[in-house]
C-alpha cells in the first residue's frame, strides 16, 4: 500500500492521507509525522492499522470539540455523550486524555463555571450545587475543594427567599411553599428560618 496524497486540514493541526489503494484517513499531524513517511512510500498492515486508530481517535476529538464549542463539559459528560453516539470506549478514552493534557478538557474549571452559575446566577444552595457538580460528572473531591467548607450565608437564603415571596400574601400556604422552594435550591431548615425572621423582622408564624 502507498500513500498517494498528505493535504494539510484544519489550520495545519491535521493531515488528510490517502492510499493507492482508496483508502481517505485524517489524522492528528503530530500523529501522523512521528512515523516520517510521506507521498510515495510504502506502507505495511501494521502501519495502517495504526494510522486508522489514530483518524478514529481525530474523530473522537472532533466529536468533543463540537460539543465543547456550545459550552464546557466535564470529562465524564463527554465520556457519556461518546458512548451514547457510539464512540469506542478506548478511542473515546485516549482522545480526551489527550484533550486533558492539552487543558481543553479541566474538571476544575468546569466545576469553578458550574459552581459560579448554580451559587450566583440561579443562587443555589450549597448543597443543591454540589448535587449539581456531581450530576454533571466532577469528582466528589473536586467539587468539595471548589465550594470550600464555610456554609451558606445569611445574605444568599434572604435573597434566595425575598425573590420566592415577591409581592404575594405571605400567608401559611405561601410559607409551605418558600420553605420547600429553598430545600429543593440547597438550603436547610435552620438557612429558611433565618431569612424568614430577617425578611419579616420577628417571628411570623410562633416559634
Amino acid at each position: 500500500m502507498r500513500l498517494t496524497a498528505i493535504r494539510d486540514t484544519d489550520g495545519g493541526r491535521a493531515v488528510y492521507v490517502e492510499t493507492d489503494k482508496g483508502q481517505r484517513l485524517v489524522c492528528d499531524a503530530d500523529d501522523f509525522f512521528s512515523f516520517g513517511i510521506g507521498i510515495g512510500d510504502s506502507i505495511d498492515r501494521e502501519t495502517y492499522e495504526e494510522l486508522v486508530k489514530i483518524t478514529k481517535i481525530e474523530l473522537a476529538r472532533g466529536f468533543i470539540m463540537r460539543r465543547l464549542d456550545l459550552r464546557e463539559h466535564s470529562r465524564k459528560e463527554l465520556e457519556r455523550k461518546l458512548a451514547a453516539a457510539g464512540y469506542d470506549g478506548e478511542i473515546s478514552a485516549l482522545a480526551l486524555d489527550r484533550l486533558c493534557e492539552r487543558g481543553i478538557i479541566d474538571d476544575r474549571r468546569f466545576a469553578e463555571s458550574a459552581a459560579r452559575l448554580y451559587g450566583e446566577q440561579k443562587n443555589y444552595g450549597k448543597r443543591r450545587v454540589m448535587s449539581e457538580l456531581l450530576r454533571r460528572g466532577v469528582d466528589k473531591e473536586t467539587a468539595q475543594s471548589v465550594l470550600g467548607d464555610d456554609g451558606d450565608s445569611e445574605e444568599k437564603a434572604l435573597s434566595f427567599l425575598k425573590k420566592t415571596v415577591g409581592n404575594k400574601v405571605y400567608d401559611e400556604k405561601m410559607r409551605r411553599r418558600a420553605s420547600a422552594a429553598m430545600i429543593r435550591a440547597g438550603y436547610s431548615w435552620d438557612d429558611f428560618r433565618r431569612a424568614e425572621r430577617e425578611l419579616f423582622d420577628g417571628q411570623p408564624f410562633g416559634e
